[in-house]
């Protein structure tokens, strides 16, 4: 333990939609343009460094008025003991608006040091010198070909925001990364995190399986045969509960590095709102493989060695939207990505 933090959190439940805020947003950029990057980045010898804004959201001003109740135990009172109401001025941890605001400033700050959003994705920003930012929240991933460029856009940050400089990319949304700069080579893995989700499910012990689903597998709607007719069967809403939040943590998986499980996840993930015990046995089969695979890492290398073109990297960028403009039409694509 290295010190303990205490936080000063809104109760966002109580908040109204159109009174105490209009929009939600989250500045995430997307997991594939992060694969992109980190592909362009042993492609062409990018340097990747990472920074984190450690106050970020209380930067932002509000534009809603929003009144809030002291916190207990810390109250203050006037002198006819009537408890004070604190008016926020600035966003605070839960609110709903707090990540959208907070982009607000951020993206302010990059146009006004001549950065230009990329339109399809909001989330990443380039400079004229070829510097590349990519946000997520209030982590940002810096990519260029010079080390010294991006020690000085530290510097710059370092001026506005209170930051906590990563340096050189090595943990990334729960994702090892191991970069071999001599043989133009890294790798990911999420070994460390997947453990975590299999103690937590209390599934250490278990027998491991080659395979992420049976063969003999078929998932059926939630009914069952029970005095010569087909009676549904309605599960509590804590097991309901506790099967959205596994597939929740199988899907961060999926979307990062264990791209063999997608279809067994997308297979039990139609049954959220009820399952049966068969859906339940499917999951611990998925976790189960998990546990056999833990150690295994996706592995890039590059394969051609020249200069980055600018205009290149917008074209990667304009392929991308295609897929996603076909994902949005209900179709399932497999592709696979090669620069030349």
């Amino acid at each position: 333990m290295i010190k303990y933090k205490a936080k000063w959190v809104c109760k966002r439940f109580c908040q109204k939609q159109r009174i105490d805020y209009d929009k939600i947003f989250a500045s995430m950029i997307k997991i594939m343009i992060i694969k992109i990057l980190l592909a362009l980045m042993i492609k062409y010898d990018y340097e990747v460094e990472q920074i984190n804004v450690v106050i970020a959201f209380l930067e932002a001003h509000l534009k809603k008025e929003i009144w809030m109740q002291q916190s207990s135990k810390f109250e203050q009172k006037e002198s006819n003991k009537i408890f004070l109401t604190c008016h926020l001025n600035k966003t605070l941890y839960e609110l709903k608006q707090m990540s959208q605001e907070w982009y607000a400033i951020l993206k302010v700050y990059l146009i006004f040091i001549d950065y230009q959003r990329i339109e399809i994705d909001h989330s990443m920003f380039i400079h004229d010198n070829d510097i590349i930012i990519a946000i997520y929240v209030n982590d940002l991933l810096i990519l260029e070909s010079n080390i010294f460029d991006i020690k000085a856009l530290k510097l710059q940050f370092a001026e506005r925001f209170q930051m906590k400089d990563l340096d050189s990319i090595e943990w990334y949304l729960k994702m090892h990364i191991t970069r071999d700069k001599a043989e133009w080579t890294f790798w990911i893995n999420q070994s460390i995190y997947i453990k975590r989700v299999i103690e937590l499910l209390s599934m250490s012990d278990c027998s491991s399986t080659k395979t992420s689903m049976h063969h003999r597998c078929q998932l059926k709607k939630n009914v069952y045969w029970k005095f010569k007719k087909w009676v549904e069967y309605q599960a509590i809403f804590k097991e309901i509960e506790s099967y959205q939040s596994i597939i929740e943590t199988l899907m961060w998986v999926v979307c990062q590095t264990w791209l063999d499980i997608v279809y067994a996840v997308s297979k039990c993930s139609r049954y959220l709102t009820n399952f049966i015990f068969d859906h339940d046995l499917a999951v611990k089969q998925i976790i189960r493989y998990l546990v056999e695979t833990a150690q295994l890492r996706l592995w890039y290398e590059s394969f051609k060695v020249k200069k980055v073109e600018k205009a290149e990297f917008f074209l990667s960028i304009q392929l991308m939207q295609i897929a996603w403009i076909l994902e949005d039409l209900s179709l399932t694509i497999c592709f696979f990505y090669e620069m030349n």
